[in-house]
């Protein structure tokens, strides 16, 4: 069945403040399925996780910067030590600033 000449956009959100270490698969798993099918049923498809987009912006150098301690004295510098995906153990030096 082939609905109209021109195709249809459709954006599949992952909503924020879904536990990362537990991905939520249904967006996943209906963009994949939307894919095998979207020349037949004329979708110009995309996928965007609002969690995933959240955590990186949060924790960015730029996220971090702006959650200072407003007692810190100008020119201290915090470590934060996290481990990736893959278990990895990344560091990032954080100068503080007066806010």
């Amino acid at each position: 069945m082939r609905y109209a000449s021109a195709y249809m956009r459709c954006l599949l959100v992952t909503p924020p403040m879904i536990q990362l270490n537990t991905p939520y698969p249904a967006t996943a798993y209906l963009t994949g399925f939307l894919r095998q099918h979207q020349a037949r049923l004329g979708l110009e498809l995309a996928q965007a996780d609002a969690a995933l987009e959240l955590f990186l912006r949060v924790f960015s150098h730029a996220g971090i910067q702006r959650v200072t301690i407003p007692s810190a004295a100008s020119g201290t510098t915090v470590l934060i030590s996290y481990r990736t995906a893959t278990n990895q153990v990344q560091a990032l030096a954080v100068p503080l600033r007066k806010g």
